[in-house]
């Protein structure tokens, strides 16, 4: 009777835990999502990070800038508003 009881909670402690992850949301507080973040973002990261130097940060920018990366402000606006959030 000990181990059935034991296994019953465990199994009600286990489902109140995953039905609380679950609606809680995938990402924990100050991470952002994939599609939130522009690879200037994630540079920006690395370099804070000390991953690359600042000449390495400069050309991969300019790389960035470029190949047509960097979105406008209208269309930054435009996805964080798809996105529900408002932007200014």
């Amino acid at each position: 009777m000990g181990i059935g009881m034991l296994l019953f909670w465990g199994l009600i402690i286990f489902g109140i835990v995953m039905l609380a992850r679950g609606f809680g949301g995938t990402s924990s507080a100050g991470e952002s999502s994939a599609r939130d973040r522009m690879p200037q973002d994630i540079l920006g990261e690395r370099y804070a990070r000390g991953e690359i130097d600042k000449s390495e940060f400069t050309q991969k920018r300019r790389d960035l800038d470029e190949a047509g990366t960097t979105p406008m402000k209208k269309q930054r606006r435009e996805l964080l508003k798809a996105d529900g959030v408002e932007a200014s």
